[in-house]
């Protein structure tokens, strides 16, 4: 594959991971300097990719990566699309937390803080990203933090790309509130977001996800959170921040702020 990319005129091509649909590899360009580059494997949903791009080329003014440039490109295996995105420089949100274990509630304020930015950004966008997780979340040196990845983010202004009749929606469910993963369509806004957002900021106090135990599997995960009951966050000297979180992470969309303003509202009101 590096030999393919070459053709792009890219140097310096070091693969990073394979995520989903797609391969994703570093490198150089004389044209953009430091890039990423998505390589989409043959036989994905092209209408999804299409959007991903779409998407992303719509939020310019929120912390996420740039695409530079999309297209084909001809490989020994066929032809093949790929997207060269900006290169952000920092760490997975979830090799940090894996060094870290926990954070203050100072670094979760400011977590907090910045990620109901973007979260109000998208929902006047009428994005829902749908795959907030510690995977997709770069934080830098400077502590500034990264949403990437909008593989499976919705557009509500157009129509619904995954099967109506489908058992289960395109989610990560231990980030995921029940409503995504059982597909129901007509629920699904920056509620969503709001909650795979607080179940992060849980994390980062405690050091766990609120549905996980040690050694259960998924059919285990999966009632934990179809039941949406989980510790409660409790501290006195922080009890405004831990009722916010708690409030996003319901179960029940209709007890959650009933949007990224609203939450957003909120949470400046209590810190």
């Amino acid at each position: 594959m590096e030999e393919c990319l070459s053709k792009l005129g890219l140097t310096d091509i070091s693969h990073l991971k394979s995520a989903g649909q797609k391969d994703v590899y570093s490198g150089k360009s004389d044209k953009y300097g430091d890039i990423v580059i998505k390589i989409i494997r043959p036989g994905q949903n092209e209408e999804r990719i299409e959007r991903e791009i779409e998407i992303i080329e719509r939020l310019d003014n929120i912390n996420t990566s740039l695409i530079y440039e999309h297209g084909d490109i001809d490989c020994p295996r066929g032809k093949v699309k790929y997207i060269i995105e900006s290169y952000i420089e920092g760490r997975c949100l979830k090799d940090y937390l894996k060094d870290e274990k926990t954070l203050s509630y100072s670094d979760v304020v400011d977590y907090l803080k910045q990620m109901l930015e973007i979260l109000e950004i998208l929902e006047k966008n009428n994005i829902v990203h749908r795959d907030i997780k510690p995977d997709n979340i770069i934080i830098s040196e400077s502590k500034k933090y990264f949403l990437i990845d909008f593989g499976i983010a919705r557009d509500l202004d157009k129509d619904s790309i995954t099967a109506t009749g489908a058992d289960y929606g395109p989610a990560t469910v231990l980030y995921a509130p029940i409503e995504q993963i059982e597909n129901k369509k007509d629920l699904i806004d920056s509620r969503v977001d709001l909650y795979s957002t607080c179940i992060i900021a849980y994390e980062m106090i405690t050091g766990k996800n609120p549905y996980y135990e040690d050694g259960c599997g998924m059919p285990k995960i999966m009632r934990n959170v179809e039941k949406g009951k989980f510790k409660k966050l409790v501290s006195e000297e922080y009890e405004d921040i831990d009722t916010f979180i708690n409030t996003c992470m319901n179960k029940f969309i209709g007890r959650r702020p009933e949007s990224a303003a609203d939450a957003k509202k909120w949470f400046n009101e209590i810190i």
